[in-house]
C-alpha cells in the first residue's frame, strides 16, 4: 500500500498552533498520551498534516517515522 502525503501547502493559524502547543505542554510528561495528543490535534486542525505531526513529535520528544516506500 502506497503512503499518501498531501502536496497542498499547510495553512495553520497562529491560534491553532497556540492550542496545539498547550495540548503538547499539558501531556509531554507522559509519552503514553501520544495518541490522545494526536487526536486532540486532529480536533484542532481537522486532519493531521505532516507539519503538525512534526510539532507533536518534537514536543513529545518522540521519533517521527516516515517511509519513502
Amino acid at each position: 500500500m502506497q503512503k499518501k502525503i498531501s502536496k497542498l501547502p499547510f495553512k495553520g493559524t497562529a491560534e491553532q498552533e497556540k492550542k496545539l502547543r498547550e495540548i503538547i505542554d499539558a501531556n509531554k510528561h507522559d509519552k503514553s498520551l501520544l495518541m490522545a495528543v494526536m487526536q486532540q490535534a486532529q480536533d484542532v486542525y481537522g486532519y493531521l498534516p505532516m507539519e503538525v505531526q512534526e510539532m507533536i513529535a518534537e514536543g513529545m520528544d518522540c521519533l517521527l517515522y516516515t517511509s519513502d516506500a
